[in-house]
Parts: C-alpha cells; structure tokens; sequence
C-alpha cells in the first residue's frame, strides 16, 4: 500500500511575512500622521481667535532656566536674562502695543491681569517694563496684586514702602519709588507694600486715582501688575483708571470656559481689551530655537553685564 506524502499546509510563512509588512507599514504611517496632527495641530493662539475673536498680540516661548547659565544671569527668564526668542516675543508685543495708541498720547496706563495665578502675568508685566524702558521710555511698573505680591521677589526689591503706602498716604513718590537697573536700561518699580485688608477698594479709591494721575506728569507708560480676574475682582476696581487691558493666557494650562468668564467680566466692566499674550509656547520655542542659537549671539544677545536691582528715584 503506497503512502501518500504528507506536505504542511500552515503556516504560509510567505502570506504571513506579507500580511506583517503591510501591516506594519500601516501603523508607521498613522503613527507619523498623529504625530504630525499633534506637532502641527490648532494651538492656543488658533483656538483663541477662532473661539473668541480676540487680538492675539504676542506669543511668548517657554522660559526656562537654561539661560541662566548661558546669559550669566541672575534669572533667566526676567530682563536681560531672556534667551534670543523671549527677547522678539516682548519686543513684537511692545511694538504691537505702540499702534493701539495715538502717537501724541503722554502717558499709557495699562493693566496686566489673567485668568488665575501661574500664567505669567507678573514675569509678562516686568519684561514688558524693560522691553518699554530699552527705547528711552520712562517707564513705571505697579505691583497692584495686592493679596499675593511678587514683583518685589522678582527684582530684589524692598516690599516696603510701597503701592499701598503711598496711596494710604503713609509714604510720599520719592520714597515708594524704587529704581531697576541692568545693563543701560532703567525702569521705575513701586511694589505692594503692606498687605491691606481691603484691596479692592483700596484699587479702586479716589486715593488711588490721584496717585496715577500724578504719576502720569513723570512717566510715558505705567504698567499695573494686577490679580487675576477669574479669582478676585481687584482688576475690575481699576479698569477704569487704565487706558487698555493686556490678558495673560499660559499655553499648557488654556482653560476655554475660564477664560470665556474672565473675559465675560471685563467686557461687563467696559474694559478696553488690547489683547490677549499667550505665553510658555512650546512651539513658538521650537520655531525660534534654530534661528536663536544660530543668529542669537552675532545679532549681540550675549549678556555679559552686570546688574543692579535696588535704589530709588
């Protein structure tokens, strides 16, 4: 009796090994199609015009404390310690601010606030000073966030005397005012001073607005460092002493039906929105990175000087 001869009939290696390939091919290009969308989706500043309308007038990379070590400086994201894309960003947004005004305007109040704390409202009011103060602007900055100050901090400067003591009438100008200095470029800073039990209606007294108005005779910009408006209504007692509002959205922590209700607030309140500054962009940082470290240090962006954080005027 002839045996028949047995041949294996599975696994088709050959079919399999096909099937695999293609397979795998597939996945590899969803794969670097989702990366693409995420890389090169709607970014904050997108969904903010498109959700809200809203003039986006500057978008600030991240700031990080790389530069630190790299500028020599004391804080790397502050002044003259900013890298080569933070230093544009401010600058685009201090030319941006210059066309919302008439040329023959003395003196331009603008108050800073955003959503909650941790945006960067406080960082985006002193580089904004000093970015102001570069051009030969006298330039004073107001730490109006009354309940959790920190432009004193920031700079090194004595807390005390300050805003609340002047418009207490505790303290005269000459003593509430402080001097910022690095490099060649000076601003004035009158920081919180005592914490009061009212700061919303300290902000919003007829004290208060004698005291910008005389400020307004000495200076060409005078930047508010205000709370958040989405937490307290501090910015809302001031508005009206400001000749526009700048709202400070971070990037990673863009909240849209907080900030629909922050903004909701200040429109109520007949504020003059300038726009909106997005900052801790990642991918504005990407974008400038390259261009940064190739053009950064021969466009002079090496900072090598020396700083001086106290005084007064």
């Amino acid at each position: 009796m002839q045996l028949l001869q047995s041949a294996k009939s599975s696994p088709n290696v050959r079919n399999y090994t096909l099937v695999g390939i293609g397979i795998g091919f597939l996945l590899s290009c969803v794969g670097i199609l989702l990366v693409s969308f995420l890389q090169n989706g709607p970014s904050v500043e997108d969904k903010i015009r498109q959700d809200f309308d809203r003039l986006v007038l500057a978008v600030i990379p991240t700031l990080n404390g790389k530069d630190r070590e790299q500028k020599g400086s004391q804080d790397g994201t502050l002044c003259g310690g900013l890298n080569f894309a933070a230093t544009e960003s401010y600058k685009l947004l201090r030319a941006n601010i210059s066309f919302c005004f008439p040329p023959g305007q003395e003196c331009r109040v603008l108050g800073i606030t955003s959503s909650v704390r941790g945006e960067g409202k406080s960082t985006t009011s002193i580089n904004l000073a000093y970015v102001l103060a570069q051009t030969g602007s006298r330039v004073c900055l107001l730490d109006c966030d009354l309940r959790i100050p920190s432009v004193a901090t920031k700079l090194r400067l004595h807390r005390k005397p300050g805003l609340t003591n002047l418009v207490m009438g505790q303290s005269g100008e000459d003593k509430s005012i402080q001097t910022y200095t690095y490099k060649d470029t000076s601003f004035c800073v009158i920081t919180a001073g005592d914490i009061p039990p009212n700061p919303t209606e300290l902000l919003g007294s007829s004290n208060m607005a004698t005291v910008l108005e005389a400020l307004k005779k000495r200076f060409q910009y005078i930047i508010l460092d205000l709370s958040p408006v989405g937490v307290v209504s501090d910015p809302l007692s001031v508005c009206g002493l400001t000749d526009g509002m700048l709202f400070v959205v971070r990037e990673n922590v863009y909240n849209r039906r907080l900030l629909s209700e922050s903004l909701r607030m200040l429109d109520g309140a007949g504020v003059r929105l300038l726009g909106i500054v997005v900052t801790n962009s990642t991918m504005q940082e990407k974008e400038y990175r390259h261009y940064g470290s190739k053009y950064g240090e021969s466009y002079g962006y090496a900072d090598t000087g020396k700083e001086n954080r106290s005084g007064t005027t």
